[in-house]
């Protein structure tokens, strides 16, 4: 028959197993929903269907296609364009990598709100370039065209 030695020496040697695998079992849940948030790419097409841009779950750009109707317009324009869609993009791509998180540790764990926190959309550059658009001079010597001919825009200190 065990003595009570034993038997708190079985009872904390179950503890540390029980830890071991629910530990286990988090590790395999952070690899499951770190690979989906890297498969996550969500792409945007302007209404106008002259720009379509993709974005990881981070935001980044990875993928811009132009058609040639895009080359017609004016470059504030473009640029405002291709904006408006990675901020569309980047909102959604951002909700999806959130989502996971939270269906894997719950709405309110700290993971959970600190990925809320990485992928939540970032500061709007998209009103900025609609009032640089707005307030450019449209001739190809207007501003924004530098003297090597290529097209400053800035995104609202970014």
């Amino acid at each position: 028959m065990p003595d009570e030695f034993e038997l708190a020496a079985q009872r904390a040697r179950e503890q540390v197993d029980g830890w071991l695998r629910q530990s286990q079992e988090q590790a395999e849940k952070a690899q499951r929903v770190s690979r989906e948030v890297e498969a996550i790419r969500e792409t945007e097409t302007a209404s106008d269907r002259t720009v379509t841009v993709a974005v990881d779950a981070g935001g980044r750009l990875v993928d811009l296609k132009l058609t040639r109707e895009a080359m017609d317009l004016y470059p504030a324009d473009l640029a405002t364009t291709i904006l408006e869609c990675v901020d569309k993009a980047r909102s959604r791509a951002g909700a999806k990598a959130s989502r996971l998180a939270s269906e894997a540790w719950g709405e309110e764990s700290d993971l959970a709100q600190r990925m809320r926190q990485a992928y939540s959309p970032r500061t709007n550059g998209t009103a900025n370039a609609a009032n640089t658009a707005n307030t450019r001079d449209r001739s190809p010597q207007g501003s924004g065209i530098g003297q090597n001919g290529m097209i400053g825009f800035n995104r609202g200190g970014r």
